[in-house]
């Protein structure tokens, strides 16, 4: 409030009415919330465009093929063990395990990350 105000108001005055100036000298005005949210949204359009760029197969426009090519292959790698379960028998307890399909195909070291992308857009189209 300033301090030069005119304290003399009439007693039905509302006080439900805000001031409408601040302390710098600026009006207030209410926040845009439209404006916030557009903010936000094309915040996360940026990280999810720069995101595709560096992780296709997870987050680009084949990533759903990709998944599906996933679940085929672990769905044929499953029979293939078990038929050799059937026919070698269990494997030795000290033996370590082969890595499964989905850690080759989502858990892919940095250093042949830049192999894979090549691949990825040689196998399932530009991006």
């Amino acid at each position: 409030m300033r301090l030069t105000r005119s304290l003399n108001r009439r007693p039905g005055r509302c006080l439900g009415v805000l001031l409408t100036q601040r302390l710098d000298g600026r009006l207030w005005r209410r926040p845009n919330y439209l404006a916030e949210v557009c903010g936000l949204i094309q915040c996360y359009l940026r990280l999810r465009k720069r995101s595709v760029a560096a992780e296709p197969h997870l987050f680009g426009r084949h990533a759903a093929a990709y998944y599906q090519d996933t679940l085929r292959e672990e769905r044929q790698q499953r029979e293939i063990d078990a038929a050799l379960d059937r026919v070698y028998g269990p494997p030795p307890a000290g033996e370590p395990r082969r890595p499964s399909v989905w850690q080759e195909h989502f858990e892919i070291p940095p250093d042949k990350m830049k192999f894979h992308r090549r691949w990825f857009r040689k196998q399932y189209g530009l991006e």
